[in-house]
C-alpha cells in the first residue's frame, strides 16, 4: 500500500507539464456537453485503484480526461485539495468543463468552499471570453446555466444516478407525441419556462448581440422544447399586442403552442421527426401550416430574417 501511495505522490507531479491554457475556444456552438462516464472501479467503488489507472494513463499519454477522474476520485476519497488541484488542471485545458458544475461528484460541502467558487468563476470566464464581445454577461450566464440544466436529464443522467423509473412518469401531458425522455423533459421544464420567457421577453430575439452565438442556438433549440400552458400562452399574447414582446419570439412560441394541441402552425417554424420504413433513417419533416401560401408574409411581418423554405434549408427540413 505504501508502494502505491509513494507511486502516485510521484506521478502527481505530471500535470504540471499540462497546466498551461488551453488554446481550444469552448463554447463556440451549442452541443450536447461532454460526458466523462465512470469506469469500472468507480462503479465499484474502488477508488483508490481507478487513481493508480488514472495516473498510469497520464504517465503515457497525458490524457485530459484523467485529470478529470482524478478529480471524481479524490472527491469520492475526502481528499478535496488534490480534488481542487486536479480539477483546475482539466478545467485549464478541457474545451468544455460543463459537466464540472453538475457531476454528482462534487456535492453540496464541496460546492460551499472558496476553492470551488473560483473553480465555477474561471468556467464562467472562459464561456463568456469565448462569446467574442457578449453585451449582456448575466444574460448569457443565465441562459448558460439553462442550457446545463436542459441537459441534466440527457447526457447527464447517469453521473447524477437518476432513477430510471422518472421516466416513465406521464402526466397531462400524454398527448405529447414524444418518447419517454420527451416526457420527463416537458415536466422538468416546468421549473424553467417561466425564467426562459422572462429572457425573450427581456431582450429582442435572436439574443446574439446580447448573449453570444453559443445562447442564440440554445434559444432556438429550447423554443421548440418548452412547455406553456393556455394561461401562459394569454400572458405571452397580450404582451405581443401591447409592443411587449418581440414577435419572432412570440411567433415560435405561437406554434409550439398549437402544435401541442393538435392545430396547424402559422409561421411554419415547427418540424417533428419521422422514420423512412425502408431505410430506417430518421429526417425532419415539417408540421403543417394553416394557410401555408401566405406563410412567408406572416413570417416577414414577426420580423424573421429567412422564408420558410430558407429555415427547412438551414436545418435539413423535408415537407
Amino acid at each position: 500500500m505504501k508502494k502505491i501511495v509513494l507511486f502516485l505522490l510521484i506521478l502527481s507531479a505530471l500535470p504540471l507539464l499540462y497546466s498551461q491554457k488551453s488554446d481550444v475556444v469552448p463554447y463556440a456552438k451549442y452541443t450536447n456537453p461532454k460526458v466523462i462516464s465512470r469506469d469500472d472501479y468507480q462503479k465499484r467503488g474502488q477508488y483508490d485503484s481507478s487513481l493508480v489507472d488514472h495516473f498510469r494513463t497520464l504517465e503515457t499519454s497525458g490524457s485530459i480526461e484523467s485529470f478529470y477522474q482524478i478529480a471524481v476520485n479524490y472527491a469520492k476519497l475526502g481528499k478535496l485539495d488534490l480534488m481542487f488541484k486536479f480539477l483546475n488542471y482539466y478545467v485549464d485545458k478541457s474545451n468544455d468543463d460543463r459537466l464540472v458544475l453538475v457531476d454528482g461528484a462534487f456535492t453540496d460541502v464541496i460546492k460551499t468552499t472558496p476553492e470551488w467558487k473560483q473553480i465555477k468563476r474561471k468556467i464562467e470566464n472562459k464561456f463568456i471570453e469565448s462569446q467574442e464581445g457578449v453585451v449582456d454577461t448575466a444574460q448569457a450566464l443565465r441562459l448558460f446555466y439553462l442550457s446545463i440544466d436542459y441537459s441534466l436529464y440527457g447526457d447527464f443522467k447517469d453521473l447524477l444516478e437518476l432513477p430510471s423509473t422518472d421516466f416513465e412518469k406521464v402526466d397531462e401531458y400524454q398527448f405529447f407525441q414524444g418518447d419517454k425522455f420527451d416526457t420527463l423533459l416537458l415536466d422538468h421544464s416546468r421549473k424553467y419556462t417561466g425564467s426562459f420567457i422572462e429572457i425573450l421577453n427581456s431582450k429582442r430575439f435572436p439574443i446574439e448581440h446580447y448573449a453570444g452565438r453559443y445562447c442564440e442556438e440554445f434559444a432556438y433549440f429550447l423554443l421548440h422544447k418548452v412547455v406553456i400552458s393556455k394561461t401562459e400562452m394569454d400572458a405571452i399574447e397580450t404582451q405581443f399586442k401591447n409592443g411587449q414582446f418581440d414577435p419572432t419570439s412570440y411567433a415560435v412560441f405561437k406554434d409550439r403552442f398549437l402544435v401541442l394541441f393538435g392545430k396547424k402552425q402559422m409561421y411554419g417554424t415547427q418540424y417533428q421527426w419521422k422514420t423512412d420504413e425502408k431505410t430506417k433513417t430518421s429526417y425532419k419533416q415539417l408540421r403543417p401550416i394553416e394557410d401555408e401560401k401566405n406563410v412567408n408574409l406572416r413570417r416577414a411581418e414577426m420580423k424573421f430574417d429567412t422564408t420558410v423554405e430558407e429555415y427547412m434549408g438551414k436545418y435539413n427540413i423535408v415537407r
